[in-house]
């Protein structure tokens, strides 16, 4: 099977050497081998693995987003996602990647509170004063 993996901005993987895809949804874990019925699935937050011919197992964590198998091509298409040579490594990768995108999620939630709360007081000024 094909495997690929899309980013916003960039193919992350393009693998051609597929044998077997396991993933997060919704719905469930499952996994996905070439003469699976053509699907399309919800991803949750959560950890990819697949299989190569050679039965060699690569990681990776992967944001929300989307599944589409047809035929023998799987494309998932995902906000964020990040390789890891084994789970304790992914672990390591994860950890470190979302905290920092924790911490700018709360650097933009404090700038937009700010925002707000000006635009709520000059709109109560602007009331007061007709």
């Amino acid at each position: 099977m094909k495997l690929k993996i899309l980013l916003p901005f960039k193919i992350l993987l393009d693998e051609d050497d597929v044998h077997q895809v396991y993933i997060d949804t919704k719905e469930g874990a499952f996994g996905l081998l070439e003469r699976r019925l053509d699907c399309v699935a919800a991803i949750s937050p959560g950890i990819l693995s697949y299989r190569n011919q050679k039965h060699v197992e690569i990681f990776f964590a992967v944001d929300q987003g989307v599944l589409i198998k047809t035929a023998a091509q799987i494309s998932i298409s995902v906000r964020n996602a990040v390789r890891g040579d084994d789970l304790e490594h992914l672990h390591e990768v994860v950890t470190k990647k979302f905290l920092s995108f924790d911490e700018q999620a709360r650097q933009v939630h404090s700038v937009v509170a700010k925002l707000e709360s000006g635009f709520l007081h000059q709109f109560v000024d602007l009331h007061h004063d007709t």
